[in-house]
């Protein structure tokens, strides 16, 4: 009777080892689980902060290359206005004077310069006056995108003058539409005619 009951005490004490023995291994198991996903996610952190600096690192790069491209152009820009006043002071600039025809209308002579002429352009082509006097500008050699300084020569008390002076004006808007480093200047020389009236476009 004895030795049995001491058995049965051996097999008590085991079963309480084992219940003992897997609840630490449910409990080890918790926490082995627990440093896995803590560390899934300190990888995946670590994953995120690294591809945003890459994607950081690599905005930073686009938009040096963008800056650099910029001043690439805008020293460009600052040559092509440089040799534009350069010529514009030497009197070679493009050149628009307004000739009345009465009574017929009126003609545009386009010059570069005083004495090179690239061409006329009449008033039955009105309509066409931006456009022909960009071909004539390519046909001369200027660049579609070249800094060119334009001077349009008028008398504004010539008869008929405030029409062609309209259809002029609209049409070198048109060629700064095509050309933003187009430029014009107006020059009325009404004021420079002697009383007797004569009206002769320098």
């Amino acid at each position: 009777m004895k030795l049995r009951e001491i058995i049965l005490d051996f097999t008590s004490l085991l079963d309480v080892i084992l219940i003992i023995l897997f609840w630490f291994i449910l409990h080890y198991r918790a926490q082995a689980q627990q440093q896995i996903t803590k560390a899934e996610q300190n990888a995946a952190q670590a994953v995120a902060a690294a591809t945003a600096e890459q994607e950081a690192a690599a905005a930073l790069s686009h938009e040096a290359a963008l800056a650099q491209a910029a001043l690439e152009n805008d020293s460009a820009v600052q040559a092509a206005n440089a040799g534009a006043i350069l010529e514009f002071s030497r009197g070679e600039s493009l050149r628009l004077s307004l000739v009345m025809e009465h009574p017929e209308g009126w003609h545009l002579e386009v010059r570069q310069g005083e004495d090179d002429v690239l061409g006329v352009i009449s008033d039955r082509n009105a309509q066409r006056i931006g456009l022909e006097l960009t071909d004539m500008m390519a046909a001369a050699g200027y660049d579609p995108q070249a800094t060119v300084l334009c001077i349009f020569v008028y008398n504004a008390e010539a008869e008929g003058s405030r029409e062609a002076y309209r259809e002029v004006i609209r049409a070198l808007r048109e060629v700064q539409v095509g050309n933003r480093h187009f430029y014009y200047t107006e020059t009325d020389v009404s004021s420079l005619f002697e009383d007797d009236g004569e009206e002769e476009l320098p």
